[in-house]
């Protein structure tokens, strides 16, 4: 698992956490994490249209990382957990209440297609996003 170093330093214990009890409780393979050497810096971009992207501005910090974890550790999937802007009320109301522009899966995209083409593993991305409160 690589680790945005932008991450709130609980969030990445919560996430360091919920892999040690997948490992311990389900005997699935984790075998290492790591933590980028700076932030990923992630930006969310929204069209006109509805389309959501977004942009990595320390995108070789990834790569680092999840290079670490192939070449030293010999994982054969990335799991990355990357700091991530807080949305637009207004965006995220709509997406979880109607289904609405996802504004942050392009974005998430980005991230997981860069690790699986410059790496040739797959991967997976999680948003490091404060807890969303629940609804009655």
């Amino acid at each position: 698992m690589v680790l945005d170093a932008g991450l709130d330093p609980e969030l990445a214990l919560r996430h360091i956490q919920a892999c040690d009890a997948a490992r311990a409780t389900l005997g699935l393979p984790i075998t290492a994490y790591t933590t980028t050497e700076s932030p990923i810096s992630i930006s969310l971009s929204l069209s006109a249209d509805g389309c959501s992207w977004g942009s990595l501005g320390n995108p070789s910090t990834l790569l680092s990382a999840a290079t670490r974890l192939v070449d030293d550790h010999g994982c054969d999937a990335i799991a990355i957990v990357a700091d991530f802007p807080e949305e637009d009320e207004e965006v995220l109301e709509g997406y979880r209440r109607d289904g609405g522009v996802d504004a942050i899966a392009g974005a998430e995209a980005v991230v997981s297609h860069l690790v699986v083409r410059a790496l040739g593993v797959p991967a997976a991305h999680a948003p490091g996003l404060g807890a969303v409160g629940v609804e009655e």
